[in-house]
């Protein structure tokens, strides 16, 4: 299984390839919102939401952030980074795709993976 940030998604959209499999997390659905309502009707907008459906999402609880707190002080990361990379980690995914971590990066046994690479 996969993991996304909010980029690997966008750039999913844009080739019209949506992995019957995968994780997301919950804000990167969010800001996928926002950027693909600015370019289509928001109808559109919506079926790519809905598309994603059959992804697993994760909704971090207040253990998630505290895991994330401390994954983002040992690496010196954004806790941001540290969210998506322990959401990646609960949802049991080999990869997660981030131009923001180091490329080829393992966190627990998720490895980092560019988008653009």
């Amino acid at each position: 299984m996969i993991a996304l940030d909010r980029t690997r998604l966008i750039d999913l959209l844009t080739c019209a390839e949506i992995p019957p499999y995968g994780g997301a997390l919950f804000y990167a659905l969010e800001e996928l919102w926002v950027k693909v309502k600015q370019t289509v009707s928001p109808l559109e907008a919506s079926q790519v939401i809905s598309d994603f459906g059959v992804w697993k999402l994760d909704r971090p609880d207040i253990g998630d952030i505290l895991e994330a707190i401390g994954i983002s002080q040992r690496y010196r990361i954004s806790f941001r980074d540290s969210l998506a990379i322990t959401s990646a980690i609960k949802l049991n995914c080999d990869v997660i795709w981030s131009e923001d971590l180091n490329l080829n990066q393992y966190f627990n046994k998720v490895k980092v993976m560019n988008p653009f690479l």
